[in-house]
């Protein structure tokens, strides 16, 4: 017995391993279908083109959407993913940017309606210091009259047919109610000599002087004067030019005229219109208290909102100065509030 060998010894050896080999597979199948069971995934694979979990995160991750539906600088170049209609509504680029109703540029702004509204085309004036309308003077009237001025006058020289001893400015155009006792004027631009106002006076003694300044009163843009004080001193220079008028020439009929209106988009804050009228209602208080009257020629150049009309300012399209258009108006409301 001991000397006989055991059939098939190394065939039996390779058995048994596979056996066991076999054995451990398949518990380790089971081992992994049971944490799976346990875990509660699906045993049975799903076909690839159906997983929308997986495959695509991107598409349903909201923390992509600000780029889409937030106030950046080009909200309409940003547009919601095609593939999907629940982004689209997610998003709403248009109804939660409003890029066209917060940016708003004409209705915010409102430069243009405030503008549109009627303004005042003059300022309250006390009872009776404005010249009222009268019959047409004529021509005869007007040549009674000397202008004086500043540069809103001086464009009567060559925009009328007054004579050359009816227009009275600097031969500069410029002249600030502020130096009026400094400055010299022309009283014959045919002679181009500068004199004194109260020298024009003495020596010409107009039948009827018309005065129209501010327009330039340099101390309204002053940020150390209150506006009590710019008041004041406007009124003082009023009150100095109508002392210099009962000097010099006893005889005249002074009479002043409202600042003209001018075009708030092309002047500067002291020219603005609300500058001006308030300047005129410093006018109208000084002349009241000194017994002096009125052209309130302004209203015959306004617009309906209380500006410049633009056709009256064609020639220079600087907001202030007047063409032959705007002069002919002023020279047919004197000649309609006769003074004498």
């Amino acid at each position: 017995m001991s000397g006989r060998k055991r059939p098939g010894g190394a065939l039996y050896f390779a058995t048994v391993a596979a056996m066991i080999i076999t054995i451990l597979a398949v518990c380790a199948l089971i081992v992994i279908l049971a944490l799976k069971i346990k875990s509660g995934e699906s045993i049975i694979p799903e076909p690839a083109d159906t997983s929308t979990d997986s495959a695509r995160p991107s598409d349903n991750d909201t923390s992509n959407l600000p780029e889409t539906t937030g106030t950046g600088d080009s909200p309409s170049t940003q547009t919601p993913p095609e593939s999907t209609s629940a982004e689209s509504t997610t998003a709403s680029p248009v109804t939660t940017s409003a890029p066209v109703t917060t940016q708003a540029p004409v209705t915010t702004k409102t430069p243009d309606t405030t503008a549109a509204q009627p303004a005042p085309i003059w300022p309250p004036a006390p009872e009776g210091v404005l010249v009222p309308g009268s019959d047409d003077g004529g021509q005869e009237y007007i040549d009674l009259i000397v202008f004086m001025g500043d540069s809103t006058t001086y464009g009567m020289k060559v925009y009328t047919d007054l004579k050359s001893t009816q227009v009275w400015t600097p031969l500069s155009g410029t002249l600030d109610l502020y130096e009026i006792a400094q400055k010299k004027i022309c009283p014959d631009y045919n002679t181009e000599t500068e004199i004194s106002i109260a020298e024009a006076l003495s020596s010409k003694k107009p039948e009827i002087l018309i005065v129209t300044l501010g327009t330039n009163f340099s101390p309204y843009s002053s940020a150390s004067w209150s506006m009590d004080q710019k008041k004041e001193y406007f009124k003082i220079q009023i009150g100095n030019i109508i002392k210099m008028v009962k000097d010099n020439s006893p005889g005249t009929v002074l009479v002043f005229q409202t600042i003209y209106p001018t075009i708030d988009s092309l002047v500067t804050y002291n020219q603005l219109n609300e500058s001006i009228n308030t300047r005129n209602t410093w006018l109208l208080e000084a002349c009241s208290e000194k017994g002096v009257r009125v052209l309130n020629t302004r209203e015959a150049l306004c617009d309906e909102t209380g500006q410049l009309k633009k056709e009256y300012n064609t020639y220079h399209g600087d907001g202030i100065h007047l063409n032959p258009a705007g002069f002919a108006a002023v020279l047919e409301y004197v000649r309609t509030h006769k003074v004498k």
